[in-house]
């Protein structure tokens, strides 16, 4: 039985916004502080299980995985998953997310451009003589939630569009309107990239660390480590919220105990200053 649950944020506390630690030695730790106290290390995500596992095995992560914003729990330890959501909520996602697709290969008029419905990838200079054009990229490993990348070519290169990313945005709150899912779904443009995100607003982070402090790791202290109000929101009512120094504002708030460092940075000093300090006590 855990006498600590930590959990970890990946987007802007382990990484930045170019998808990669800013220090190398946070694994290393995490394994020390395993291996010297009674810890569990968990990733809590609005990403999809198999983005996340990459920085499982990267960051020597072994926990539970709280995977899509709260809707399921993924266990490496025995590779189960466990749905949180109900199943009429899951089925009534899926089917948004395949609208959202039709409608996004449908959006040339939006644009009064040409669009390109973008999986996987392709050599962009076969993409970058195509002046005007707009690209959609989603991320197709996510189950329940929709995750769009947005660009355009401009001046033969290809470019984020942020302009094409709010009138896509637009565009999804009306048509979840029309089909009345407005209070069941979120649709968020991302502040870091030409991204747009459209997931559960019933189901949150807070719902999967709730599940894992009950019912799988039970009275243990539980901390979360991010850098957005919604990682304090998943230990509002039963732990404590940390933050990194680049976290937002509203973050910083709410936050207990605060970084110098950003990011990776931040991680191993709010860790060390805890584990090594205190010996987690």
């Amino acid at each position: 039985m855990a006498k600590h649950l930590v959990f970890l944020d990946i987007d802007g506390t382990l990484i930045d916004a170019n998808y990669i630690p800013n220090d190398s030695s946070l694994p290393q730790l995490i394994e020390s502080i395993e291996k010297n106290n009674d810890v569990v290390f968990a990733l809590n995500s609005n990403r999809s299980l198999e983005d996340i596992l990459p920085f499982a095995e990267q960051f020597k992560i072994k926990g539970a995985i709280v995977c899509e914003n709260g809707l399921f729990v993924y266990f490496p330890d025995t590779g189960k998953s466990l749905n949180l959501a109900n199943e009429d909520h899951l089925n009534t996602l899926e089917e948004l997310k395949e609208n959202v697709f039709q409608w996004s290969k449908e959006s040339s008029e939006l644009f009064n451009s040409d669009v390109l419905w973008l999986e996987g990838e392709v050599d962009q200079n076969d993409l970058s003589s195509k002046e005007g054009l707009v690209i959609i990229k989603p991320v197709t490993s996510r189950k329940y939630t929709v995750s769009l990348h947005i660009q355009k070519v401009v001046n033969n290169k290809i470019v984020p569009y942020r302009e094409g990313v709010e009138l896509l945005a637009k565009k999804y709150k009306q048509r979840i309107e029309v089909l009345g899912l407005q209070d069941d779904v979120v649709v968020r443009v991302s502040d870091s990239h030409p991204s747009i995100l459209i997931y559960s607003n019933k189901y949150t982070k807070h719902d999967g660390a709730v599940h894992l402090r009950n019912e799988v790791y039970p009275n243990s202290t539980v901390i979360a480590i991010g850098n957005d109000p919604d990682d304090f929101e998943m230990v509002k009512d039963s732990g404590e919220f940390w933050a990194v120094k680049n976290a937002k504002p509203g973050a910083l708030i709410l936050a207990s105990k605060i970084a110098y460092g950003e990011y990776t940075k931040g991680v191993i000093e709010l860790l060390q200053s805890y584990f090594t300090n205190t010996n987690g006590t």
